[in-house]
């Protein structure tokens, strides 16, 4: 699993804290895997996200069950047996998601009611184990049980 935290979003963990960011996610869908560019740490915003070739964000387009989320139940886990601070949320619910093919969730801090995609930090991109294939059924998205990100 590729896990990418940016730049920005290690500052804003630093500066805010996990539990202080009003996480969201947004899943990229439609590819086989996740382009390279959407990992690099220098993207700032989900706008930098959203404008790397060849990712593209889940959408309703031609149906229902997709919209962003925010993240739930964040906490920070102290791992003395890894030397890690674990960064953990709750599992992502969709239901009734239509036909699509996911490959990655990306979490981004949400800027207020008037946030756009330019002001929306991006905190870093994570690769689902396997693309998931979406039929209509409902998805959940299973955070690993050592959290989300790993700080050492």
């Amino acid at each position: 699993m590729t896990a990418a935290l940016t730049n920005r979003g290690k500052l804003r963990i630093a500066q805010d804290g996990w539990g202080n960011l009003d996480a969201h996610a947004l899943v990229i869908a439609d590819a086989d895997t996740v382009p390279a560019g959407a990992y690099a740490a220098t993207l700032n915003t989900v706008a930098d996200l959203l404008a790397v070739v060849g990712v593209t964000e889940a959408t309703n387009a031609t149906g229902t069950g997709y919209a962003r989320v925010a993240l739930t139940g964040e906490a920070v886990l102290e791992d003395d047996t890894g030397n890690l601070a674990n960064l953990d949320a709750a599992d992502l619910s969709y239901t009734a998601v239509d036909a699509g093919r996911w490959v990655s969730v990306a979490i981004y801090a949400e800027a207020g009611s008037s946030a756009t995609d330019a002001t929306r930090d991006l905190i870093g991109v994570f690769d689902l184990d396997s693309a998931l294939v979406t039929n209509g059924g409902d998805v959940s998205l299973t955070v690993p049980t050592n959290g989300l990100i790993g700080l050492s």
